[in-house]
């Protein structure tokens, strides 16, 4: 810049409250929380949760949960155990607490009567679970006993296509 256009801009950004600058930031950075009163269809998914916190795994998820629902006027559903912080600003319309139906801290076998009787009673389009130790033992045996189609290993997904890495990732 020449030394004219410097000195405007100097003169222009002396002229600025920097509080009320950095105040909208803040404002216009904090996600906005989506609700669907009534949506066409349902998004569940169950996000790896950490000391009541989602895990990264479990943010992303919500997040690919959200992708879908947008794609045609649906809503997320996180099915969790107990409080979550920071499902809605991770992509949750709602919450079902499946603790009230598990028989401890650690129930395989709980959860998975409980995700099936969910797919069964609320009929989402899609059920998503994290590719983890626990998400992925958990999504196969809620397949098998529900006898859905299982998609494992997903790394990309879009309101079109699911894919997974090529043989060898390549």
């Amino acid at each position: 810049l020449d030394r004219a256009a410097r000195e405007a801009r100097a003169g222009a950004l002396a002229g600025v409250d920097a509080a009320q600058h950095f105040d909208r930031i803040e404002r216009d950075d904090v996600p906005r929380l989506r609700l669907v009163p009534e949506p066409a269809y349902l998004v569940a998914a169950v996000p790896d949760v950490s000391g009541g916190r989602l895990t990264p795994h479990g943010r992303q998820l919500l997040g690919a949960a959200r992708i879908l629902a947008d794609a045609g006027g649906g809503a997320v559903v996180a099915l969790v155990a107990g409080p979550v912080s920071g499902l809605g600003e991770a992509g949750a319309d709602r919450m079902i607490d499946a603790a009230p139906h598990l028989s401890a801290a650690f129930d395989p076998e709980g959860w998975c009567a409980f995700a099936a009787a969910m797919l069964r009673s609320m009929g989402p389009r899609h059920m998503l679970f994290c590719e983890s130790v626990d998400g992925g033992d958990l999504a196969r045996r809620v397949a098998a006993a529900s006898g859905e189609a299982l998609f494992a290993a997903a790394e990309s997904l879009t309101p079109r296509a699911v894919t997974r890495a090529a043989k060898g990732r390549r």
